[in-house]
């Protein structure tokens, strides 16, 4: 066999390692979360989505906390100004990532991640003051 052979084999091999290698495998669907399409949206629905698209990927966790990030509870974020701005969706960060405004380190990962729902439902969060609630 040829060293191309084994070249190819080897990035493959590489490629799966990397990507079994990560806390949760990556899934092109999103969490069923579903936000209320009328009326409050609560905390308690963002942090369970923040914690399955967000930290749960080994990314904006406490311990991995990606960008100096972590998305575990509501006083991490906090601290880090712009990343969401209450009542703001157009200079708040996290929008502006997640409608595709600016890049984020895995790319379109974030978008196919999150359904339009969830999206609205984050936006609708952040202008009703992004209380902890």
């Amino acid at each position: 066999m040829n060293q191309r052979y084994f070249k190819i084999a080897g990035i493959i091999i590489l490629i799966v390692f990397a990507i079994s290698s990560c806390k949760n495998a990556l899934s092109p669907t999103a969490p069923q979360i579903v936000f209320p399409t009328t009326g409050t949206v609560h905390y308690t629905l963002v942090q369970e989505l923040f914690t399955i698209a967000c930290d749960g990927y080994g990314c904006h966790n406490s311990s991995d906390n990606a960008g100096n990030l972590d998305l575990s509870g509501y006083g991490t974020w906090i601290t880090d100004p712009g990343v969401i701005i209450p009542g703001d969706t157009t200079h708040s960060v996290m929008v502006q990532i997640i409608e595709g405004k600016l890049s984020h380190a895995p790319g379109p990962l974030i978008s196919i991640i999150l359904t339009p729902n969830q999206i609205q439902g984050l936006k609708t969060w952040i202008e009703q003051g992004a209380k902890a609630n």
